[in-house]
């Protein structure tokens, strides 16, 4: 039962041990689909066909889809790479968080009973592998190279951390397809009528805009009942950064607004 995989950068073995444990956890946890995921992710080198080419609104980057979550994790691989480029002695710990963070995905993908889970155990991965890093680098003066270095790299690290979660919310939303009802009518009309019983609820929550710079608050329900088809722009009920750093990523694309759409479209519509 133990699996071996080998992939362009390195040969990845994964104890059996490990795999018995995971199955005592989740008894129905599905070994065959974990190994088609993983392999498709560890083959990944490069973006979805004409990816390159889609306009910034593309239907393929502004809703959950399978497209935008291997787009996604080749954006991870190459933030994974882009890491041991600027500290060469961070391969060991950067290859390593890049076999885990594989697994956990396809964990989500389609192999683990309950994919909610393992966000905490991607979340742990990424910790890991930041603690790792920072022990291989030594202290930096202020206004030194070494320290503009060390910025470089954290916004790097922190686009990993934002796509390896848009990958992961991805893999857990398409599990779940549009419900019948839906299905054909997902306009943004449609879409705007559900908003009415969410927005109020949600706003009170957390008025601020998901964007950590951005300081203006979302729009105040009771100024744009039934004009809410602007609201994928939008994150609401949570303080997280979709959008990122473009500069951090323009080596890899230019035409991604953020690493995933609103969670509120993951809930509406679904099964």
């Amino acid at each position: 039962m133990c699996a071996i995989w080998h992939t362009a950068s390195h040969d990845t073995i994964f104890a059996e041990s490990t795999l018995i444990y995971v199955q005592s956890l989740d008894k129905a946890f599905a070994l065959p689909t974990f190994a088609k995921d993983f392999k498709s992710l560890a083959t990944r080198k490069a973006r979805p066909t004409d990816a390159d080419k889609r306009d910034l609104k593309d239907s393929r980057f502004t809703g959950f889809s399978l497209y935008q979550m291997n787009d996604n994790w080749l954006h991870v691989r190459k933030l994974f790479s882009a890491l041991t480029v600027y500290k060469s002695s961070t391969s060991a710990a950067v290859q390593a968080a890049e076999r885990d963070t594989m697994m956990v995905i396809a964990a989500m993908k389609g192999a683990a009973t309950d994919p909610t889970p393992w966000l905490l155990v991607l979340d742990y991965v990424l910790r890991d592998c930041w603690q790792a890093i920072l022990k291989t680098q030594g202290s930096a003066a202020q206004g030194s190279i070494e320290e503009d270095a060390r910025v470089i790299f954290s916004n790097i690290f922190s686009e990993l951390c934002l796509f390896a979660h848009g990958t992961a919310v991805n893999a857990i939303v398409i599990r779940y397809p549009l419900s019948a009802q839906v299905t054909g009518s997902y306009t943004p009309e449609s879409m705007a009528k559900h908003l009415d019983a969410w927005y109020q609820m949600l706003y009170d929550f957390d008025p601020r805009c998901a964007n950590p710079s951005c300081l203006r608050l979302l729009p105040n329900p009771s100024t744009v009942k039934g004009k809410l088809k602007f609201r994928t722009l939008f994150s609401v009920g949570t303080r997280q950064a979709r959008v990122g750093k473009h500069g951090s990523r323009a080596f890899i694309s230019t035409n991604r607004l953020y690493a995933h759409p609103c969670l509120y479209t993951a809930i509406y519509g679904r099964k």
